[in-house]
């Protein structure tokens, strides 16, 4: 039985003490951001546990790990000024990304969004405005719907999408 406790998220990444069935095995130290990164992390340290591989080996390349390529990703800062690239398109992802960028925002967050795909859009409509409406971001750019191949749908559009969360807020 794998448990983390010391937990410590910065905008750098995140660390954790980890105990198998009580007793301490090391300290994990990922430098990707987010309690999701962690606890993806938890999973894999149980999983290689539980398969009997080497601790310390597993956490060495726990913390070798930079993330998968636009998740989180810094594409450069000017000025203090950071720009941050996330693929997320699924309101669960958009909340573990904005969790993590409002964290790690020193002042104001800015966020663009592209919406990937007209139906998914459309049946995670709700989810995407509420998404939104209750985040703690400073202002929202939505972008034309990126179609991915499919055909527009006609009453699904990101100026909807504006004027509802525009009712909210």
């Amino acid at each position: 039985n794998l448990r983390l406790d010391q937990i410590t998220l910065n905008a750098n990444g995140s660390t954790a003490r980890a105990l198998w069935n009580g007793a301490k095995i090391g300290d994990l130290s990922l430098s990707v951001p987010g309690e999701h990164n962690l606890l993806n992390a938890a999973a894999v340290l149980a999983v290689g546990m539980e398969l009997g591989l080497n601790i310390s080996s597993l956490l060495d390349g726990l913390a070798k790990f930079h993330g998968a390529g636009r998740r989180f990703e810094l594409k450069g800062s000017v000025n203090g000024i950071r720009v941050i690239d996330d693929y997320g398109h699924h309101p669960n992802e958009i909340v573990q990304t904005l969790t993590v960028a409002r964290k790690s925002a020193h002042n104001r967050l800015h966020v663009v969004f592209q919406p990937h795909r007209f139906t998914r859009t459309k049946f995670l409509w709700h989810e995407f405005i509420q998404t939104f409406a209750h985040s703690t971001i400073d202002s929202l750019i939505i972008t034309d719907i990126y179609p991915a191949s499919e055909a527009p749908i006609t009453d699904i559009t990101s100026q909807r999408l504006v004027t509802e969360l525009a009712q909210h807020n």
